[in-house]
C-alpha cells in the first residue's frame, strides 16, 4: 500500500532478461544441489542464492513525494528503495504525451523490430526541468495519474497525445 502523499511507479527490472534468467538458475542450483547430494556448503549455497535473488528482484522506478515536492528515480531490492531525492522546483504543469518505443531482438537468423506507442507522464517545472512520473500502455491510465499529480501539486495538465496540444480541466 502506498503512503498518502508518496506516489510510486515501478517501471521494470534493473537487469536485462538474460541475467534475470541466470538469477533463477542461481536460486535453483543450490536447492537441487542440497537435495541431490545431501552435502551442504552453507556459505557457497547462500551466496549463490543471494546473487540469484539480487538478479531477479532488483527493480527500477519513480517516486514522488507530493507533500515535500520531491522526486527520485529509484533502484529497489525487495522493499528497500535507493536513490537521491531531488526537489521539484516551481512545478508548472503535468504533461501526458506519446512516446514511440522501439524494441529489437531475435536469434542467430531471425531479427525483429517492434514499434509501439506508450504514454509518458512528466512534471515540467518553470525552469523547464523534467521529472518523469511513469510510462503507461493505456491512455486512460496515464491521464488518471496525470490528473492525480496535477491536483496534488495544484498545477495544470497538458494533453500532448494529439497533433495539437490542449489543456485539460482537472
Amino acid at each position: 500500500m502506498q503512503k498518502k502523499n508518496i506516489y510510486k511507479k515501478k517501471e521494470g527490472y534493473y537487469f536485462w532478461p538474460g541475467l534475470r534468467f541466470l538469477g533463477f538458475f542461481f536460486i535453483g542450483f543450490p536447492v537441487v544441489n542440497i537435495f541431490n547430494n545431501g552435502v551442504v556448503f552453507y556459505g557457497a549455497e547462500f551466496i549463490i542464492a543471494g546473487m540469484g535473488l539480487l538478479l531477479v528482484l532488483t527493480t527500477i522506478g519513480y517516486q514522488i513525494d507530493f507533500k515535500n515536492k520531491l522526486h527520485r528515480e529509484y533502484v529497489s531490492f525487495g522493499n528497500y528503495y535507493y536513490g537521491k531525492w531531488t526537489s521539484i522546483s516551481e512545478p508548472d504543469y503535468v504533461t501526458v504525451f506519446v512516446e514511440n518505443v522501439v524494441e529489437t531482438g531475435g536469434t542467430l537468423s531471425v531479427r525483429y523490430h517492434a514499434r509501439y506507442p506508450m504514454m509518458r507522464v512528466r512534471i515540467i517545472s518553470k525552469s523547464q526541468m523534467r521529472y518523469d512520473v511513469g510510462t503507461f500502455p493505456k491512455k486512460e491510465e496515464a491521464f488518471k495519474v496525470g490528473r492525480m499529480c496535477a491536483s496534488k501539486l495544484n498545477i495544470r495538465l497538458l494533453d500532448y497525445t494529439e497533433q495539437e496540444p490542449k489543456w485539460v480541466k482537472i
